[in-house]
């Protein structure tokens, strides 16, 4: 089978093959398979009502599958920083951004994000989007 297709893996797994030549010799190559479960999820809208639901922004991460957030930072329209925080964890909604700049309410409207995200194994990786601040 010169293109081997291997689907449905869930856990970390080590195959092998062997091949055998006509004159019976034989060699073997070993591959482990490992399954990296990370995710990163950043929500599109947020309230900031202060309904106590969705009222922060703020990144959802697979657990156990990352060091830190090391920033996040959001920009107004005009490319105004507003908000900035750094190397903080991810699934708190006390860390995330709560819609204020300079303890003034922003107006609703759409901001832009940049997230840098590290994981467990070191490789960072850089998440950019919009989200659309809703009172």
């Amino acid at each position: 089978c010169p293109y081997p297709v291997i689907k449905g893996i869930e856990n970390n797994t080590d195959y092998s093959v062997t091949y055998t030549n006509h004159n019976g010799c034989s060699a073997t190559a070993r591959i482990r398979i490992e399954i990296v479960k990370r995710n990163i999820w950043v929500p599109n809208a947020f309230s900031a009502n202060g309904d106590n639901i969705n009222d922060s922004f703020y990144p959802t991460v697979t657990e156990d599958s990352y060091n830190t957030i090391r920033s996040m930072s959001i920009y107004d329209r005009w490319g105004e920083l507003i908000f900035r925080r750094e190397n903080f964890q991810a699934n708190d909604p006390a860390q995330g951004w709560n819609g204020e700049f300079n303890n003034d309410k922003m107006n609703p409207g759409v901001y832009v994000y940049i997230i840098e995200v590290e994981w467990k194994n070191g490789d960072k990786q850089i998440v950019k989007g919009d989200v659309t601040l809703i009172r």
